[in-house]
């Protein structure tokens, strides 16, 4: 199954409404993940557009340069987006998933973050991705 820059768009556009629903909920675990998962789609798609090799590894930092995600945002935003798109690298891994809700409440204190906070954050930061995503 090949998954095109269309595709990675619909699907973080899911994920996000995923998240929210879990955040409206107080489900802030899950919210965390999809949240992380969002934004890992909406730069798939953008690196997509440049380069649509598949390397497999989910390393969001790596993703943005390669998809050049700070073009595309404004440079009023960029000081913004960058503390966001920051407090989302250092705090999510796609390994989170095989992650019992004990070992991930445990993580997520141990970096002193709460899960209200990540999930606020990464909310903000995948919403402002998707509307920069939309406008291409």
């Amino acid at each position: 199954m090949e998954i095109g820059a269309a595709e990675f768009r619909q699907a973080s556009k899911e994920h996000l409404d995923g998240a929210i629903h879990c955040h409206q909920n107080g489900d802030y675990l899950t919210c965390h993940y999809l949240c992380g998962l969002a934004v890992e789609c909406i730069l798939r798609a953008c690196r997509w557009k440049i380069d649509s090799s598949w390397d497999g590894r989910h390393a969001l930092l790596k993703l943005y340069k390669e998809a050049r995600f700070d073009a595309l945002v404004k440079e009023r935003d960029s000081s913004e987006m960058a503390d966001k798109f920051y407090s989302i690298t250092s705090r999510w891994s796609n390994t989170h998933r095989f992650a019992s809700r004990a070992k991930l409440v445990s993580y997520l204190n141990e970096i002193r973050a709460t899960h209200n906070v990540r999930a606020i954050n990464s909310r903000l930061i995948a919403r402002k991705c998707l509307v920069r995503q939309s406008s291409l």
